[in-house]
C-alpha cells in the first residue's frame, strides 16, 4: 500500500515548507524591528488584601533590549515608588523577555481603598516610551488601578 500524497495545489512539500519558514521570519523580524510599546501593564491581584504580595507586570512590544527603566509611583502616596525589573529576580519570571516584573508586600497599614500605580517606562536614549493601547496613557505615563480590601 502506498502512503497518502498530501495535497499542496500542486506546489512540491519542500517549497511550501521553505515559505512557511521564510514567512514566519519574516513576521518574526517585524515584530523585533518595530517601534518599541507599552502594550500592558497590570498589577496581580487587582484586588488584594493588606499584608497580601501582589504582581506589578508591564510587558513590550518591539525590540528587546531597549528598555532602559520601568519605574511605578503609588500616586496616593507618591514616597511609595518601585523599580521594576527584566533580570528575573524579585518577582521577575525570567530575565530578558519583555516583560519588566516587581513583587511587593502590601503594607500592613494600607487603607482599605482603590489606589492608582502610574507607571512609567524609558528607553535607551531615556525617551519615554508610548503605549500601544494601555490604560490611562498621559504623557509617557500608565494608570494601573489596585483594589486594596
Amino acid at each position: 500500500m502506498m502512503p497518502a500524497k498530501q495535497s499542496t495545489g500542486g506546489v512540491p512539500m519542500k517549497k511550501v515548507y521553505a515559505i512557511s519558514i521564510m514567512l514566519s521570519l519574516i513576521l518574526a523580524a517585524g515584530c523585533a524591528t518595530g517601534p518599541l510599546q507599552m502594550n500592558r501593564a497590570m498589577v496581580m491581584p487587582a484586588q488584594i488584601a493588606a499584608g497580601d504580595n501582589a504582581t506589578i507586570m508591564v510587558t513590550f512590544k518591539g525590540p528587546k533590549d531597549q528598555v532602559a527603566s520601568v519605574h511605578a509611583v503609588v500616586r496616593e502616596n507618591p514616597d511609595i515608588t518601585y523599580d521594576l525589573n527584566d533580570n528575573g529576580e524579585n518577582g521577575d519570571q525570567m530575565a530578558n523577555d519583555n516583560i519588566w516584573s516587581y513583587v511587593t508586600q502590601v503594607p500592613y497599614e494600607a487603607t482599605p481603598g482603590t489606589y492608582h500605580l502610574d507607571i512609567t517606562a524609558k528607553d535607551q536614549d531615556g525617551k519615554k516610551v508610548a503605549g500601544e493601547s494601555v490604560q490611562s496613557m498621559s504623557d509617557g505615563i500608565v494608570t494601573v488601578e489596585v483594589t486594596v480590601r
